[in-house]
């Protein structure tokens, strides 16, 4: 029996089963949308985080209390010394980062261009029409505006006066602008931000950010105005810019030397702060996303194995089933490893087409997600032909025993079967 055939038979006998094949291959396509999704997702998200992190551009880096990732007692770090294990209770122990750090790193450090601190937290905001719980709040200044790319719509965004003269304004996002001033200019207005009332001089076009909140509901202030009303200063950071690409290493030099003078360490003490450059961020990513990405898809496999079973319960019942149909065609010259083919390619073929029906209910999916997800999804080619690859091989792996049993069968016997 050449393949042809084979696969024609294949596909009449699936046919003649239509509610049982459904039931079958509604295994394989719950196994392969669990799979394909969860690539589509790590992958989606990974090329988000990459993108967010490039924001920061190659001349700069941040200025850090703590490491960006830590788990327990174990400090997640990149590049040099990054599989030192730290002890968490010395980390938590640093002393907090000053506002003051950043003029010092301007005034010391020659291949610095510029600093923009960082006072991040969450809070109420308040307008004479809607109060808003939850609500990101940046202090920063004018030197922020490059690095987290922000563009205007209207408006203007914070310049050195605002920080000097102790300015209490602000800029929001599009999204928040809509929610607190409903069908209303919101330049000029003003909002209440932890107890202080702000006058609103800008709004900032939709930007979605990978690290846990919307921009496009966020509001920025002065980082001098931030100092003041926030109870958390221990999460000052600094986001510096070098001079130029070339400079960044000497740069980054010139910060930590200057930071250890300020916190007074001796030679043969470490550093209670941390450096983190944009290799270093885009490492760790690749890193944390890599991890995401393995336990999502085991888990999901399950679902995956769960079909294949499935479809090795069908193909035994098939065996008994079709036991006289295959001593007729033993009887008629059939060798053994015909009959193997022939059940080990319904089988594939059940299997292939619940991976195919999967596949594109995954793309249907990630077609609706699109419309609502914070960052665009979307499914690799790799993840899609994976997807297909898997239904095959479950197919085979969980069908070759049914076909086994079926090639073994004694004609004599398989004929006298009811």
């Amino acid at each position: 029996m050449d393949i042809h055939e084979t696969l024609r038979t294949a596909g009449k006998q699936i046919l003649a089963n239509p509610v049982r094949g459904f039931l079958t291959i509604l295994g394989i396509v719950i196994g392969i949308v669990a799979v394909v999704a969860m690539i589509s997702f790590t992958e989606s998200l990974r090329r988000e985080l990459i993108r967010s992190i490039e924001e920061m551009g190659s001349t700069s880096f941040y200025l850090e209390r703590f490491p960006p990732f830590m788990r327990g007692g174990i400090t997640v770090r990149a590049g040099k010394g990054a599989s030192k294990k730290v002890n968490w209770k010395a980390i938590w122990r640093r002393p907090r980062l000053e506002l003051y750090y950043g003029k010092r790193i301007i005034e010391n450090c020659p291949s610095v261009a510029d600093v923009a601190p960082i006072l991040h937290d969450w809070g109420k905001v308040k307008s004479r029409f809607e109060e808003i719980q939850g609500v990101p709040i940046i202090g920063t200044n004018y030197s922020f505006t490059e690095a987290a790319n922000f563009e205007m719509v209207s408006g203007r965004f914070l310049v050195p006066q605002d920080n000097l003269s102790r300015h209490y304004v602000c800029i929001i996002g599009e999204e928040l602008a809509d929610e607190l001033f409903p069908n209303r200019d919101p330049i000029g207005q003003s909002v209440k931000i932890g107890g202080r009332r702000f006058q609103v001089i800008g709004i900032y076009r939709e930007q979605w950010s990978a690290f846990g909140y919307n921009r496009n509901k966020s509001v920025v202030i002065p980082v001098e105005a931030a100092g003041r009303i926030f109870r958390r200063l221990d999460r000052v950071k600094f986001l510096i810019h070098a001079c130029s690409s070339k400079l960044l290493p000497q740069a980054i030099e010139e910060v930590r030397f200057t930071v250890r003078l300020l916190r007074k360490l001796r030679p043969e003490e470490p550093d209670n702060f941390e450096i983190t450059t944009q290799e270093d961020m885009l490492s760790m990513m690749s890193n944390i996303t890599g991890i995401i990405f393995i336990v999502f898809v085991s888990i999901a496999s399950i679902s995956l194995l769960v079909g294949g079973v499935g479809i090795m319960n069908i193909m035994l019942v098939s065996v008994i089933e079709r036991t006289r149909e295959i001593g007729i065609r033993k009887a008629l010259g059939a060798s053994p490893s015909a009959i193997l083919l022939q059940f080990a390619t319904e089988s594939v073929l059940l299997s292939m087409t619940g991976g195919i029906i999967g596949v594109v209910v995954v793309f249907l999916l990630v077609w609706i997600a699109n419309k609502l997800a914070p960052f665009p999804i979307y499914t690799p080619i790799w993840g899609a032909i994976l997807g297909v690859g898997f239904s095959i091989l479950v197919g085979f792996i969980f069908g070759i025993s049914p076909a086994k049993r079926a090639a073994k069968l004694n004609p004599v016997d398989a004929l006298r079967a009811d």
